[in-house]
């Protein structure tokens, strides 16, 4: 852009105007523009943001002074006391529960019971012991979840942000020489997006595969991934030698969460019939996208049919949305998508945002089915080679899991689900 070009904000004009005549001044070609969706997003608080909310209501006011012990008159009185307490004093005694307690419960699983509160002595403390020159992250022994002092909504859903103890962030790795950290493609420590490379960058002889995982090659089961378009997960197990040369009784073919059992032999006239020993085992599995989708699909129907209907006496929402001007293309523009949008606002705003959340409701429960998909796959996946979800792994079990990382672009309708699916798998799994 040239120097002498005039890029300054016209306070008259709205954002998104300015925003644009900056987009075509610097000879962007593009022909999209930024649009807050109708659909109201997640909105992020911190205590600090909600201390003034609070202080305006009468009841929370008193139960704040309350957590004190001390009645404070003005505002900023208490926004000074607060600065010494632990983050997330506020939101688990005028909100939740879940971060009460004072330790994780080591008897019982899950975010509520394991989640608590960690005071700034405690932070600074635990922060210059990560940081100290004799920390070895291989003795790192923290468990549970500390609260932070932030909570996001939709208007539908609460969720409580929170720290998870019991690994090491890759960024907190990387810090650390590697005669201090376990060996990344064997340790799911190092973080999802740092230990998942080739593994012929790794492993290349017998004697690295003995070093790695403390046994010969022939020992160790391979599960292989690879991650498709139609196909969201095809699998393939490759037992190990010995495995393989045993008897097979029956084989089992999967696809998508069927299982399909050929039965072994029968005995006729109290005479075995002869089984020939197989050269090796095959196990597979499959799973269609549309398998996976069908959650997606059922509430993308629901929605279409919610947008049809006509309330009685006003245009329905779907031929409002249809009457919204162009964003794309040679026909964009801003200016009238800006102004039709001022006209039936507030009707889209009462559909999405004011009609008793059924919207975000539906919704919540598309995804909560979509990942109870991904769910059972993982299990399929980790029970062909003699696991399951939220079991440890046994040490006798050696186990390989190979994920193909090639990256490639929709060419449907349908988003590719192989990043998605990558990322649940790899963080059930580890």
């Amino acid at each position: 852009m040239p120097k002498d070009q005039d890029i300054s904000i016209d306070l008259n004009l709205p954002a998104i105007k300015n925003f644009m005549r900056v987009n075509k001044l610097n000879g962007n070609g593009w022909k999209t523009v930024p649009v807050s969706p109708i659909l109201r997003p997640f909105f992020t608080f911190s205590e600090t943001d909600l201390l003034p909310i609070f202080w305006k209501s009468e009841l929370l006011k008193r139960k704040m002074n309350e957590l004190a012990g001390h009645v404070y008159a003005a505002l900023g009185d208490y926004q000074e006391w607060y600065k010494d307490q632990a983050p997330g004093t506020l939101i688990t005694q005028l909100i939740t529960d879940v971060g009460c307690s004072r330790k994780p419960d080591k008897n019982s699983g899950g975010y509520r019971r394991n989640s608590r509160t960690m005071t700034l002595f405690e932070m600074k403390d635990h922060i210059n012991h990560i940081r100290g020159v004799q920390f070895d992250p291989r003795d790192y022994k923290g468990r549970g979840y500390i609260v932070q002092s932030t909570i996001r909504t939709d208007g539908f859903r609460l969720q409580l942000l929170s720290w998870k103890m019991n690994e090491l962030l890759a960024v907190r790795y990387k810090r650390f020489p590697e005669n201090k950290v376990p060996l990344r493609i064997a340790s799911p420590l190092g973080g999802t997006g740092d230990y998942l490379t080739e593994i012929r960058n790794v492993v290349k002889s017998q004697n690295d595969v003995e070093q790695i995982w403390g046994c010969a090659p022939d020992d160790i089961t391979i599960l292989g991934l690879d991650l498709g378009q139609t196909f969201t997960v095809a699998a393939y197990v490759l037992p190990p030698r010995d495995a393989a040369d045993k008897t097979v009784n029956k084989r089992k073919v999967l696809q998508t969460h069927q299982v399909e059992e050929v039965d072994p032999p029968v005995e006729e006239h109290g005479v075995e019939e002869e089984r020939q020993p197989a050269k090796e085992k095959h196990t597979t599995l499959t799973v269609k996208q549309k398998a996976v989708l069908q959650a997606t699909f059922k509430y993308r129907r629901w929605l279409q049919g919610q947008r049809d209907s006509t309330p009685s006496g006003t245009e329905s929402i779907a031929s409002i949305e249809r009457s919204l001007p162009a964003l794309r293309g040679p026909d964009a523009s801003v200016a009238n998508y800006e102004h039709r949008l001022q006209q039936v606002g507030d009707n889209l705003e009462k559909f999405y945002n004011k009609s008793s959340n059924i919207i975000k409701r539906h919704q919540w429960d598309s995804q909560k089915a979509y990942r109870a998909e991904y769910a059972i796959i993982t299990d399929k996946l980790l029970k062909m080679i003699g696991g399951s979800a939220g079991k440890p792994r046994d040490e006798s079990n050696k186990s390989i899991i190979a994920v193909g990382l090639g990256q490639f672009a929709s060419k449907n309708r349908l988003s590719s689900l192989h990043s998605s699916f990558t990322s649940f798998f790899v963080r059930k799994v580890q």
